[in-house]
């Protein structure tokens, strides 16, 4: 398991120009194990529904983009 003191780089920093790295590897942090459960029930539960319709190949990319999307939009707009 990663510490807290590894995953800094990962994180989502705010402020500190644009890092896109920390866009795609900050979608796979929580919180604690109450945030993951949470995360995993709303995947479950919602997810299901959209890889359904869409297929796995596209669900990911969804997944993906709107997840890299919204943290590159948090930084950008954080940035002052």
């Amino acid at each position: 398991s990663i510490g807290s003191e590894h995953a800094e780089d990962y994180v989502l920093w705010y402020g500190d120009g644009l890092h896109p790295v920390q866009w795609l590897s900050s979608m796979f942090l929580h919180a604690g194990i109450e945030h993951l459960l949470g995360n995993m029930l709303f995947l479950w539960a919602f997810g299901l529904v959209i890889e359904g319709k869409t297929g796995w190949w596209q669900f990911l990319a969804i997944y993906l983009g709107v997840g890299v999307t919204q943290s590159g939009l948090e930084q950008l707009c954080l940035l002052g």
